[in-house]
C-alpha cells in the first residue's frame, strides 16, 4: 500500500483541504480522491501525490458530461464507504444525489 496526499485547490491556487490516504495503485487513488472531491465543493481542482510525484490533477471543469458526471457519482459512493470521518460521509453522500440530478439534467438537455 502507498500512502497518497489529496489536495482540494481553490480557484485562488490555495489547498482548501487535504487527506491523506492509503491505496494499492495510482489508479485506487485517483477513483478515491475523485470521490472526495465532491465533499469539497469550493474545491476548483483535486491533486493527488506520491511523495514528491503527482498521480494525479483533476479540475471541475472536466466535469461536463452526463457520463462523467454518473462516474463521479458512483466513485463518490466507494469514496463515502471508505471514509471514516462521518461527516465527510455524509457530505459525500448529499453531493453524489446532487451530482445524480446534475447528471440527468444535462442528459435532458442533450436531447
Amino acid at each position: 500500500m502507498t500512502t497518497y496526499r489529496c489536495y482540494f485547490i481553490q480557484k485562488n491556487g490555495f489547498p482548501a483541504a487535504w487527506r491523506a490516504f492509503e491505496s494499492k495503485s495510482d489508479e485506487e487513488a485517483h477513483d478515491h480522491a475523485l470521490g472526495l472531491l465532491v465533499a469539497f465543493p469550493h474545491a476548483e481542482r483535486v491533486e493527488v501525490w506520491d511523495e514528491a510525484r503527482l498521480a494525479l490533477d483533476y479540475s471541475r471543469s472536466a466535469m461536463q458530461t452526463p457520463a462523467e458526471l454518473r462516474r463521479l457519482c458512483y466513485l463518490a459512493i466507494a469514496a463515502a464507504k471508505k471514509e471514516a470521518d462521518p461527516k465527510i460521509r455524509q457530505i459525500i453522500a448529499s453531493c453524489a444525489a446532487r451530482i445524480a440530478q446534475d447528471a440527468e439534467a444535462l442528459a435532458r438537455n442533450a436531447n
